[in-house]
Formats: C-alpha cells, sequence, structure tokens
C-alpha cells in the first residue's frame, strides 16, 4: 500500500518530520559523544589493572602478544598459556573472558578455577560459550604467579584472548560497567521497546489489521536487543548464564533481517519481488540450517557466523537497493524516508563486520547506534503511516454510517412509491368500481327508492380507505427520512412530534448532505431512546427555513448516561468520539454552519444550521 496525502496533510507531515529531525540531531549529539566516553578503559581511576603484555606461549612456544589479541592457526585443543605476576596489593580478584576455550586458572602452580570443563555445557555447543567471571585470589604476603592455560577452540582454528583484569570486585565491576554499560543499557532498552511494540501489535489488531505491521519493527528491535544482550560481557558476568545466553545471542543476530524484510515488502507492496523474495528465503533457510547444525553438534553457531557476516550485510544492500529503486520509480517521500532508514542500518552493520574483523575502533555499540537512528526514523514514518490509516479507517466509519442512512432513505422512498402505486391501482380499481354503483343509485333514483339510495351510500363512505400516509415536509429526501424513522420509534412505542418546514428544492445543498444531516440526527436520537429501560421515551423533530439558513433541533430522551472527552461526546459503542456526529458537524461546517449538542437531566438535544 502506498498511501496518498492530501497537500494540507503533507504540508503538516513536513513541519512534524522536520521536528522529529532536530530532536533527532539533539539526541544523537550526547549518544555519540556518551558511547565515545564510555569507550575509554579507566584502568587507574577505579583501582583495576588490565595486564595487556603477559608471557604468552602457544605449544611450548613463547611469543609477543598484545592483549586483547589473536592467535590463528591453531589446531584443535591447541595448549595457550598466559602467564604474569600479580603483586598482593593489586586486589583479591581476577576477570577473565575466555572465548569458546576451556580454561584453568593457576596461582602459584595450584589449580584455583576450571572454565569450559565437559559437562558444564550442553554437549551439542562442541565448545564451551564465552564466559566472563571472577575468580578470588588467595592472600599471599608474596607475589602471586598466576597462569591461565587455555585450549583452543575445537571449531575454530583461532582463540581470542581478552586482557585479565586484577582489582577488588568493586573495581571489576565498576571497569566493566564503563566498558559495556553503554550497549547493555542500549540493549535492554531494544528488548523493552521490542516486546512493547509486539504487544501493541496485538492490542491494535483487534481494531484494524494493519497493527500487524507493528509487528516488524517491535521483532527487529527485539532480535538487535537480544543479540546485543548476549554478547556483552557485563550480563554475562551479571546473570552468570553463558550457555543459555550464547544461543539467544546468535539466534538475535541470525534472525535480525527477516522482520526488516518483512516490513520492506509489506509497506511498500513489494510481495511480488523476485529478488527480494529469493534474499528472504535463502535468510529463512539460512537460520533454519544454522539452528539444526547446531542441535546436532555438526557446527556450531560461531562458525554458522562466517556464512552469515557474507549472508546479512549482502542481503541488507539489496534489501536498501530495491528502497531506492522503488523510491525513485514511484518518487513515494514515503519510500524515500524508508531508504534513509534504510541506509542506517546497513551503514551500521558494515561497520559492525569491518570493526569485528579489524579492530579499528573500541567501541561496541556501532550497530546499536545505527539501529537507534532507524528507530528514530522509521518512528517518524510509522507516526505518519499509522495516523493516515487511523484516519482512513474513520472515514471509512463514516461513510459507511452515511452509506447506511442513505440505504434507509432509499429503502422510505421505494417504501411510499409502492404505497403510492398501491394507491393508484386502489384509485383505478374504484373508478370501475365506481361505473357500477353509479349506475344502482341510478336505478334507484330513477324508481324513486330513497331510502335504498341512503344506506347503500352509507355503505359505500364507510368501504371507503382512510389516506394515513402522513406527508411532513415538501422536501422528498427528508419526508422519506422522517416517515423512516417515525414509523420506527412509533414501533418501539417512543412518541414523536414532527414539525417540519423544509421546502422542496434546496438549492445548494445537496440530497446526499441533507441526508446525512437528518439521518444521523434521528438516528442517534431513535438510538437513545432504544437504550432507555425506564421512564418516557420521547423525540422530538422542529425543521424550518429561516432567511439563508435551515435551522434543524433534534430533542431525545436518553438514559442520562453520556461521555464526554475533549470537547467531544464519544461513541456509546466504542471509545471514541461519535461517528454520527461528527458526520454532522462536518456537514454542517461544509455549508458553512453549525453543529452544537446539549445533553442535561434527560434530554439530548442537537441544534444545527446550514446556509442554503
Amino acid at each position: 500500500m502506498k498511501p496518498e496525502i492530501s497537500d494540507a496533510s503533507a504540508y503538516e507531515n513536513g513541519w512534524k518530520h522536520r521536528l522529529y529531525l532536530l530532536a533527532l540531531i539533539c539526541l544523537l549529539i550526547p549518544l555519540l559523544g556518551g558511547a565515545a566516553r564510555f569507550s575509554e578503559t579507566r584502568t587507574q581511576e577505579n583501582g583495576a589493572i588490565e595486564i595487556r603484555n603477559p608471557s604468552v606461549q602457544v605449544s611450548g612456544k613463547s611469543m609477543e602478544l598484545t592483549l586483547p589479541g589473536s592467535v590463528r592457526g591453531l589446531a584443535p585443543r591447541t595448549p595457550v598459556s598466559v602467564s604474569f605476576t600479580a603483586g598482593p596489593e593489586q586486589g583479591d580478584a581476577l576477570f577473565l573472558h575466555p572465548v569458546y576455550s576451556p580454561l584453568d586458572v593457576y596461582v602459584n602452580n595450584e589449580l584455583v578455577y576450571s572454565f569450559g570443563k565437559e559437562g558444564s555445557y550442553p554437549a551439542f555447543f562442541i565448545d564451551p560459550p564465552t564466559g566472563a567471571f571472577s575468580v578470588p585470589l588467595p592472600r599471599t604476603g608474596a607475589a602471586r604467579e598466576i597462569r591461565l592455560e587455555y585450549r583452543s577452540p575445537a571449531a575454530r582454528n583461532a582463540i581470542s584472548l581478552y586482557a585479565p583484569v586484577i582489582g577488588s570486585q568493586a573495581d571489576i565491576l565498576s571497569f566493566l560497567s564503563a566498558k559495556y554499560a553503554l550497549t547493555l543499557i542500549l540493549s535492554v532498552c531494544f528488548l523493552l521497546m521490542g516486546l512493547l511494540l509486539l504487544t501493541a501489535s496485538l492490542l491494535f489488531l483487534r481494531f484494524e489489521r494493519r497493527g500487524k505491521l507493528l509487528r516488524y519493527p517491535g521483532a527487529l528491535v527485539f532480535c538487535a536487543g537480544l543479540w546485543q544482550f548476549g554478547e556483552n560481557a557485563l550480563s554475562v558476568y551479571l546473570t552468570r548464564l553463558p550457555s543459555l545466553l550464547y544461543p539467544l545471542a546468535f539466534i538475535g543476530l541470525f534472525t535480525i533481517a527477516l522482520p526488516l524484510y518483512r516490513q520492506t515488502m509489506m509497506i511498500l507492496s513489494l510481495q511480488k519481488s523476485r529478488l527480494l523474495r529469493f534474499f528472504l528465503s535463502l535468510l529463512e533457510a539460512s537460520v533454519i540450517v544454522a539452528l539444526a547444525l547446531q542441535l546436532f553438534g555438526l557446527v556450531p553457531f560461531s562458525r554458522s557466523l562466517y556464512w552469515f557476516h557474507f549472508l546479512l550485510p549482502l542481503s541488507l544492500c539489496v534489501l536498501a537497493g530495491r528502497i531506492l529503486l522503488e523510491a525513485v520509480r514511484t518518487r513515494s517521500g514515503y519510500a524515500i524516508g524508508f531508504f534513509l532508514a534504510m541506509l542506517a542500518i546497513v551503514v551500521g552493520a558494515l561497520l559492525e563486520l569491518a570493526n569485528y574483523y579489524f579492530r579499528f575502533s573500541s567501541i561496541t555499540s556501532l550497530f546499536q547506534i545505527c539501529l537507534l537512528l532507524f528507530v528514530l526514523i522509521c518512528s517518524v514514518l510509522s507516526f505518519g503511516y499509522m495516523s493516515l490509516i487511523f484516519m482512513q479507517t474513520q472515514r471509512n466509519i463514516e461513510m459507511q454510517r452515511e452509506i447506511d442512512v442513505l440505504e434507509r432513505s432509499i429503502d422510505a422512498q421505494k417504501e411510499k412509491n409502492n404505497l403510492l402505486l398501491e394507491h393508484a391501482e386502489e384509485v383505478r380499481r374504484q373508478r370501475h368500481d365506481l361505473r357500477q354503483h353509479l349506475n344502482v343509485i341510478l336505478s334507484a333514483l330513477e324508481a324513486g327508492q330513497y331510502e335504498e339510495i341512503n344506506a347503500y351510500v352509507r355503505e359505500l363512505t364507510e368501504r371507503i380507505p382512510v389516506n394515513r400516509d402522513v406527508t411532513w415536509c415538501d422536501h422528498p429526501v427528508a419526508n422519506a427520512l422522517l416517515s423512516y424513522y417515525v414509523s420506527s420509534a412509533e414501533a418501539e412505542n417512543i412518541q414523536c412530534e414532527v414539525r417540519a418546514q423544509i421546502p422542496a428544492t434546496l438549492p445548494h445543498v445537496s440530497d446526499g448532505d441533507l441526508c446525512v444531516l437528518l439521518g444521523n440526527l434521528l438516528e442517534n436520537a431513535l438510538e437513545a431512546c432504544q437504550r432507555m429501560n425506564e421512564g418516557p421515551k420521547k423525540l422530538t423533530f422542529r425543521a424550518r427555513v429561516q432567511g439563508e439558513l435551515l435551522a434543524v433541533t433534534v430533542d431525545n430522551t436518553y438514559d442520562g448516561k453520556v461521555r464526554f472527552y475533549r470537547g467531544k461526546y464519544l461513541s456509546s459503542k466504542r471509545d471514541a468520539p461519535g461517528t454520527g456526529l461528527q458526520s454532522v458537524t462536518s456537514v454542517a461546517k461544509r455549508h458553512g454552519g453549525e453543529a452544537l449538542f446539549e445533553s442535561g437531566g434527560t434530554t439530548f438535544r442537537s441544534n444545527v444550521y446550514i446556509r442554503i
């Protein structure tokens, strides 16, 4: 669906869009500044010390390596030793961050901790998950010789080594917070935002099918939050659930492009695009295959990651290119805005991928920052789109009500026409019978049978049907509506009083507008009387022309219950302004008039005037 917006709506959305961009810039400046500030490692301020240049041995051979770093070209389970000396004044805990590697910790040649033993994680993982924990160091008066014995991953030919951190538990927590807190906070915010949007989509579906559009941004943000939360060292350290966070992180990453494709294809009506359908199917199949391979212990997520490092950026670039092509082809401002939002995702994904392999920046939340930019831009587009949907839905309700009123007017007019046809047939039949009656009377006169003539005429008079058809006013549409609703009201034992002086023609008011105006007033009055459980029910209708104005007043009894919000009466059927009253007000304003509604006691009054 490609929404079309009128000039007035486009102008209104334009200033709202500029306001959002200004707010966006104001938010991004402190956000980026905060990201840069939190990326610094403050080892001396909080008391924690990183060991960046320990002694490293691979299979017994020494090598120089500055941590964090990696050693490549290793056979599975190659022993890698990291050793250093820690003085007693340097704290009483050691923070370690092994990545898919079993680890034994020795202090003065004594084993004090083991991580990644078989049985401590699911067998189908192949390698242990990434850990983040602190090991209490024994208190001794002399320096401690610390040796970390790693064994390289079985599923990768490289091992990643992070710098050990020494300090008190509080110092270690402060160190991790300074380094990973921003990413953790953003990931939690994304998780909550995703849940909120997913919940909102379920609630919105009760009123509008297009509410499922909220499902895809919610799933996108939730997947991003899941990925970042699962791989965050601080979240692993705080939750102590590395085996659970390991699959959650990869599932969030692998599925992140799926809701993007779904949302784009639905909003821009690209469901028939073969290219997008191919990549969507490829992404879905890749996720299923990766899950199956991990579950059966054949290929872990950490190796499937290399395929997704190629597939995800490629699919995002293809999606952005297709959106750009659609924007150029249709010249749709909505498609252009969506392309700009998509561009932020593509740039973020490419920067995150480059940083993963080349480590050109210590900022670990590049993709999250770009995703936040995407969410902000999409919020502007979604706000405009959902507002348009809401307005269209309201207009459809109004149009349906107007159609119902017109149909009732047509039914009333058909009923009146049927009565006229019946009357015409009755007159034709009576004209035929009249000849016979006159012949009888003429014969009786010639015979001087005056008493018989008197009795016969009396009998004929009693047999003449009484015309019960009432003409309320000269205007045919108004008369038909009044006939219909008065008949319906009397069937409900509602007392009616009608005084209508509406001329046969109203030059500047169409029959449709007059039908909507009178029909909605009478419909609301009738429904209000029907809802009454006790007390007399009464409906009073008055209409007359005064100069250039047609004034209409409708009084009806009601149960005394009204809901009023922001100057408007709410519908008795839903939590929204009454559609009938809105239609009446719209017709009145369109014809240079006004509609006023008053409630008090047990009477509801509608006063409307229009220029004719």
